[in-house]
């Protein structure tokens, strides 16, 4: 039996309220908003951003920001394999991710932010870094950069969903980015169960394994150093994603001390270097991201030094009323 008192998000009492749910996968966006417009279904989680203004404007159809706080995009490396097992390289491509070339394939004007920091930006203690340059010479620089590290063309595997719209058009903004810098980059598209088994492989790209991949994670799990994936997956056991591994780091997030009782602003600058520095992943955006929002904030960070070691990369944030990866669509019946 459920509690008695209201639902909200994961928590609350759950009451069913139909006596029939059928989930329909249609990996395809214009096919799947036609499907909605005709009744053949109720709802779409993730309608493409081009297509909400005619939904919006079918009057037998509306549209909700079913999650408020947003998305984060990542773009995440793989630290098994050349190239990216080379923190220079990594730095290299973070330092040319421009967070609007995504989340303008991903949302619509004015339903995402930049925000250039490790952390979600509104919370205790969270300083943005300065956005990445822009134009050519910030794209020489890279070039240059990636040829001191010395990348000679390595094929690149990037492994990317084809129905996933909130990632799909991130992977192939990232993928362009990469051969403009001279990457041998190989883009491979399949359905989203596919590059998860994938990703579990932990052999060279010539093996089936993998070598990077654009993903999206909730905003609100990403509030602290141990829960933040740029942060937490340096401490994370070897089998995480892209195996970035930081044995200092993984004995702090083990938390062997108290919470602090307060957010404090030395440790949690070392916090937010680490990730940028050693680059876990890189961000390209948040979308879907509501009011910023403050929670009290605990056990955020102890404040042993951590001394930088290669690790993955971070990129952007969206926010907003109706666009992809945020707005959800349904028939009014």
């Amino acid at each position: 039996m459920p509690r008695d008192e209201p639902a909200e998000a994961a928590s609350g009492g759950k009451r069913v309220h139909f006596d029939r749910l059928e989930l329909v996968w249609i990996p395809d966006g214009g096919t799947a908003a036609a499907a909605l417009r005709t009744g053949e279904i109720d709802w779409i989680e993730y309608p493409l951003p081009d297509l909400v203004p005619v939904l919006q404007r079918d009057r037998g159809i509306g549209t909700q920001v079913y999650d408020p706080n947003g998305f984060l995009g990542f773009l995440r490396f793989n630290h098994l394999h050349p190239p990216f097992d080379d923190v220079a390289v990594r730095r290299a491509i973070r330092d040319v991710l421009v967070q609007p070339d995504y989340m303008a394939a991903v949302a619509l004007p004015g339903d995402w932010s930049e925000c250039h920091a490790v952390f979600p930006c509104g919370l205790p203690q969270v300083r943005e870094f300065p956005a990445a340059p822009r134009g050519e010479a910030a794209m020489d620089n890279a070039r240059a950069a990636l040829k001191a590290a010395g990348y000679a063309g390595e094929r690149i595997v990037h492994i990317n969903p084809s129905d996933f719209p909130a990632v799909t058009q991130q992977g192939r903004v990232t993928a362009d980015l990469m051969r403009r810098l001279g990457m041998n980059v190989e883009l491979v598209e399949s359905d989203w169960a596919t590059i998860i088994a994938r990703r579990a492989n932990k052999g060279t790209p010539a093996q089936g394994g993998w070598s990077l991949h654009n993903t999206i994670s909730r905003r609100p799990i990403s509030p602290t150093p141990r829960s933040a994936r740029s942060s937490a997956a340096m401490a994370s056991a070897p089998g995480s994603a892209g195996r970035p591994t930081s044995p200092a780091r993984r004995r702090w997030s083990a938390g062997s001390a108290p919470p602090m009782p307060r957010p404090r602003p030395r440790p949690w600058r070392r916090c937010r270097r680490r990730p940028g520095t050693a680059c876990p992943s890189r961000r390209p955006g948040c979308s879907g991201c509501g009011p910023p929002s403050a929670p009290s904030c605990a056990a955020c960070c102890r404040a042993e030094p951590l001394p930088v070691e290669p690790q993955a990369g971070v990129a952007g944030l969206s926010r907003g009323s109706a666009a992809p990866p945020v707005p959800a669509s349904g028939r009014r019946r």
